[in-house]
């Protein structure tokens, strides 16, 4: 046999550069030009004169003056009109921390917010008593005594925003 001479596979020579090198002068190119339209576009800005001088002035302008009252309101005043359905004067247990009620009035209030009849209940203390003004629908002032069950009552609650107490309670007889 003869003897076989052994391949030798020739070498593959890269003429080529790899792209990255390619795009990187691109963009340093890219980069020098626009360095240099800016240092000359700031060389020619500087020399140059403005056109016109502008000289600020001063334009008044009108003070618009609200009148607000500064001091807040010092009531704040709820209106419930309704059937008395309870009165009770007597046999009346405390409510809460020694809280010992001496008239007790229920009120059931037809609400538009609320579907059926909303009631509202009243306690008064011997201090409350004193603030309770009752006129009749003549406008006559009555005792709180003569309110009877079944009569269509308006009540004013004036609430007292300083000393945060109820100042006044008037209830007026519709009917």
């Amino acid at each position: 046999m003869e003897p076989v001479a052994p391949v030798t596979i020739p070498p593959v020579e890269d003429d080529k550069e790899p792209i990255i090198n390619v795009i990187m002068k691109i963009t340093f190119v890219l980069l020098l030009l626009v360095l240099i339209g800016g240092l000359g576009y700031i060389i020619k800005s500087s020399n140059k004169k403005p056109a016109t001088k502008i000289t600020p002035t001063l334009t008044p302008s009108p003070v618009i003056i609200t009148e607000k009252d500064p001091t807040p309101p010092i009531a704040h005043i709820q209106e419930f009109t309704g059937e008395i359905l309870e009165i009770r004067s007597t046999n009346i247990e405390s409510l809460f921390d020694g809280y010992n009620p001496e008239f007790i009035m229920s009120i059931k209030k037809t609400s538009n917010i609320v579907k059926g009849p909303l009631m509202i209940n009243y306690a008064f203390d011997k201090k409350d008593l004193e603030k309770i003004q009752v006129k009749d629908s003549s406008g006559k002032i009555i005792s709180y005594r003569d309110l009877i069950v079944g009569q269509n009552v308006k009540i004013v609650e004036v609430y007292d925003l300083k000393e945060k107490i109820y100042s006044v309670y008037e209830i007026t007889i519709l009917n």
